[in-house]
């Protein structure tokens, strides 16, 4: 293996190119991407690039096996694409953040949406990931809670929530309900 990690920018090129490879691979192949190339390489090969199948063998998360046959399918050339890869061609995700005055915000929708998932008895992050939370908070067409079933299960109710028209409330036996806005405060 390499002894030295990379700086942010260079790994996050070999990550961008390896994921493409992993993802190409994988439809390729109709495997799961983790199936083709668990997380914990991918971070691993982008953190401390390997250059030889030997190099590779030694990935965290990898066997020797599976390295020469990542080898043989292009995972070594994805890692040298990635190393030559310019500032100008390296994507960086949509950033996640949200206003710090939504924050407190996020915090209670999130809340009712764990809670949500459960009444609906389906996985939490099925239903919506902190991302698609983030991004109904930003006002982003694109978050998966403003269209489709997402839409109207939680979707609706949240941006009601936003817009001041409902609020959270404890129900009498503790959980979390959504409910009109009376517009009369109790404290504060």
């Amino acid at each position: 293996m390499p002894d030295h990690a990379l700086p942010p920018q260079p790994a996050c090129a070999v990550a961008q190119t390896v994921g493409a490879w992993r993802e190409r691979r994988a439809a390729a192949t109709d495997r799961p991407a983790r199936f083709v190339l668990p997380d914990l390489a991918v971070v691993a090969i982008a953190q401390r690039p390997p250059t030889t199948v030997d190099e590779l063998a030694g990935v965290r998360g990898l066997d020797g096996r599976r390295a020469k046959v990542a080898a043989e399918a292009g995972l070594l050339d994805a890692v040298r694409a990635g190393l030559e890869l310019g500032d100008g061609a390296l994507r960086q995700p949509p950033s996640d953040q949200i206003e710090r005055r939504l924050r407190p915000v996020a915090t209670l929708a999130g809340a009712w949406l764990a809670q949500r998932a459960t009444e609906l008895r389906i996985d939490g992050p099925l239903l919506a990931t902190r991302a698609d939370l983030h991004a109904l908070l930003r006002d982003s067409a694109e978050s998966r809670l403003a269209n489709g079933w997402r839409r109207t299960l939680v979707g609706e109710p949240l941006r009601q929530l936003l817009a001041g028209e409902g609020a959270l409330a404890v129900g009498g036996h503790g959980e979390l309900v959504l409910e009109a806005r009376s517009h009369r405060r109790i404290a504060g």
